[in-house]
């Protein structure tokens, strides 16, 4: 699986291109919102817990020349300041968990996707609620996600669906990792977090790709490129975390 232990620390990146990547989120969350970001009402609580974290504790504390926590006159702060932007950001999280994820996604160069370990996309009654477990019944499904850069599928057609069948094309997932990656996920101890990293070639400078960045036999043989091509600057290198 090529995972590494890290650092909270390394949850978020931020780097020079910041402000134009968000320009770029920002412009795909309002011309392609139903492509970029979905949530299923199982997944409300789980989006407002990590809405809260994310603006309330992580960002201020992680960068506190970028996000800093406006003073209340009384009682404790309700307002992270975006200072790139000169946004004000409510620490509060919306009723609509669809308006938390447009707002990470709004102000975060980040991808989040939220697994929960049931395939039902509605929340338990009380009588079934269940509590947080290390042993859970079911493999952990998708069902909430900020996601405006894929590479090579639609993340839409893969909400609601468990482990191993969002990454079916994968070649040799379910024989080979699809039952170790089932039991990482159950198993993984609470405060504990991973990374691990994936690349790909992309041949432009458009970063949302639903479709590109497959490599396909049928249609071109079987190289990428011919022998006597030349890199130009716009072929790119997609270096991807997955923390």
């Amino acid at each position: 699986m090529a995972l590494q232990s890290c650092e909270l620390s390394d949850l978020v990146a931020v780097d020079k291109t910041y402000l134009d990547r968000i320009k770029d989120r920002r412009e795909l969350i309002a011309t392609r919102c139903d492509d970029v970001i979905r949530c299923n009402p199982i997944a409300k609580d789980a989006v407002s817990e990590l809405y809260t974290w994310i603006f309330s504790t992580y960002l201020p504390k992680r960068f506190p020349t970028m996000f800093s926590l406006v003073p209340a006159k009384k009682g404790p702060p309700k307002y992270l300041l975006n200072n790139i932007t000169n946004e004000h950001i409510e620490l509060a999280p919306p009723q609509d968990p669809t308006e938390s994820l447009k707002t990470l996604g709004r102000h975060i160069d980040n991808e989040f996707l939220i697994l929960l370990p049931t395939a039902s996309p509605n929340p338990p009654t009380q009588t079934q609620k269940i509590l947080p477990t290390q042993t859970p019944r079911e493999p952990y499904h998708l069902h909430a996600f900020t996601l405006c850069y894929p590479s090579g599928f639609d993340t839409v057609q893969k909400l609601g669906l468990p482990l191993a069948a969002i990454h079916a094309p994968v070649p040799g997932y379910e024989s080979k990792i699809a039952r170790s990656m089932d039991r990482f996920f159950a198993s993984l101890p609470y405060g504990k977090i991973v990374k691990r990293a994936n690349w790909s070639v992309q041949l432009d400078t458009e970063f949302f790709h639903r479709d590109a960045n497959h490599i396909s036999l049928s249609a071109g043989g079987n190289t990428m490129a011919p022998a006597t091509h030349t890199a130009t600057a716009e072929e790119l290198l997609e270096w991807e975390r997955e923390v």
